[in-house]
């Protein structure tokens, strides 16, 4: 481990169109918290973490960073930026191998 501590983990998703319906990406933080993340055409439900994906692509990103920043995703355990078609997750706490 580096000096000074554990690392946070930084991954990033890059979107080259939106996901089809009912596709799913599991999320796992660093204190084990996992979790199941599904795509919707008929719409977002955050606190069934269901993200949107009946619009653009960009709105797609949107719903799904929503979802997991939402109480009932990872609620800061799992923070997340957008930079065009790239989601970057990055771990609140760093975590081991």
């Amino acid at each position: 481990f580096p000096e000074g501590g554990l690392t946070q983990t930084t991954t990033t998703l890059t979107f080259s169109g939106k996901p089809s319906d009912a596709e799913t990406i599991t999320l796992i933080s660093s204190d084990g918290t996992s979790l199941v993340y599904t795509a919707k055409s008929a719409g977002e439900t955050l606190g069934s973490r269901f993200f949107n994906v009946g619009g653009t692509t960009a709105a797609a990103i949107t719903s799904l960073k929503d979802c997991i920043e939402n109480a009932a995703g990872h609620d800061g355990k799992i923070t997340c930026s957008i930079d065009g078609s790239v989601l970057t997750l990055t771990q609140a706490l760093g975590g081991t191998e």
